[in-house]
């Protein structure tokens, strides 16, 4: 035991391809190299998968850079390959937290998380979705085992496990990954970047219902095949039909991702992302949606008075809401209410005096309303506080010239 490089601390799991223990470092060249005292090992099961990896090793060493070169926040880090106990083994860091396995329960038997708790982890499994894809790295097998919590933040781990398994492997682990894998690998047409979209989508289902998608409950007691042929064909009952309290968004959201033809899905993990970024700003902000739409509004010809009075009543509502003011400004200088738009932006600068943005509109006031001493002043105000340096070249363009209607 002493030549080895590891010593077993504790196991932690058991899957397709490997046991995984908790272990201490006890070889100093390997500390070294790898950075820390204690690590995860993963030891494959058999000689297969032990020769699938030395090949992989071999034959594909480029792919063994790619996993040390992607570093995040959001990905438990990979530390390489090393032997131990006569086997090669891989090694990556330690996430102390659990997985979301642990945190929701067993498949049959899982609790539903608060939407803000479940939304978070999405986001944060999307964003080291984003770096492994931009690897031209496929997971492959994103489910709640592989989502790690490590110190307040949540970790994808086993990145690129998947490819040293056999497909019927995959279809059948302890665990349940053939109840992540979209209809494409269980048909055997491949695996694409959105795949991996698929398998956010199932686990975002599971957190905010309680079930998995197409299969229900009582999965432990239902034949493979008929899970299967339940995630390929089966309807999708919506998450927000199972639970009411589901934002409509939210569950349009989990049903574009469940699409069965990729080509429907969001098409990258970047774009998921960017969808509930928004919903996340509009549902902590009342008047987004609606900022959108009195812009939209603005555009056409002849509705100067309902977007009026639509800025009006947000004004009423949010009084100290400064984009009222910014907007209500811009809407008199469209419509050439000059004293109405200075008065506006004035009241808005009472309330945001380091806003750039309202000094600018203030200037532009100023000069259409042909008061050139006032508009000089705040466009120098708004230069101070950070202009853009365009708008800066386009203002001392403007007032070079006199003011046009």
């Amino acid at each position: 035991m002493s030549e080895e490089s590891f010593r077993k601390i504790k196991p932690l799991g058991k899957g397709g391809f490997a046991e995984t223990y908790l272990v201490e470092v006890v070889d100093e060249a390997i500390q070294k190299e790898f950075g820390v005292s204690e690590c995860v090992i993963k030891i494959p099961l058999d000689s297969f998968k032990e020769i699938a990896l030395a090949h992989e090793i071999e034959m594909i060493s480029i792919v063994h850079q790619q996993f040390k070169s992607v570093k995040s926040y959001n990905i438990v880090r990979y530390l390489g390959f090393t032997s131990f106990e006569g086997k090669i083994v891989m090694a990556m860091e330690y996430a102390r937290g659990g997985s979301l396995r642990d945190r929701i329960g067993e498949i049959d038997y899982q609790r539903r998380l608060p939407l803000i708790e479940a939304l978070d982890i999405t986001e944060q499994v999307l964003e080291a979705l984003v770096l492994i894809h931009n690897e031209n790295i496929i997971h492959r097998d994103i489910k709640p085992e592989n989502i790690m919590f490590d110190e307040g933040a949540v970790k994808v781990c086993d990145l690129g496990i998947a490819r040293f398994l056999r497909a019927e492997e995959l279809a059948f682990t302890r665990t349940g990954s053939l109840l992540y894998m979209p209809p494409e690998i269980h048909q055997n047409k491949g695996a694409t970047f959105t795949s991996d979209i698929w398998s956010v989508g199932v686990c975002l289902y599971e957190m905010l219902t309680g079930e998995l998608p197409f299969v229900g409950r009582n999965v432990r007691e239902t034949d493979i095949s008929a899970l299967i042929q339940a995630i390929c064909q089966a309807q999708l009952k919506e998450a927000r039909a199972l639970c009411p309290d589901i934002p409509n968004d939210i569950s349009a959201v989990i049903s574009r991702a469940l699409q069965r033809d990729p080509a429907r899905r969001f098409q990258s993990a970047a774009e998921m992302l960017r969808v509930l970024r928004l919903y996340r700003q509009v549902s902590e902000d009342p008047i987004v949606m609606e900022i959108l739409s009195i812009r939209e509004q603005m555009g056409i010809p002849g509705q100067t008075a309902a977007v009026e009075a639509r800025l009006r009543r947000l004004m009423g509502l949010f009084p100290d809401d400064i984009r009222i003011y910014k907007h209500l400004g811009e809407l008199y200088n469209r419509c050439q209410r000059y004293p109405d738009a200075i008065a506006a932006l004035k009241k808005g600068i009472e309330l945001a005096p380091e806003d750039a943005d309202l000094y600018w509109n203030l200037f532009l006031s100023y000069h259409k309303n042909r008061q050139p001493r006032n508009a000089q002043t705040a466009f120098a105000k708004a230069t101070q506080l950070g202009l853009d340096a365009s708008l800066q070249r386009y203002g001392e363009m403007l007032l070079q010239a006199p003011a046009n209607d």
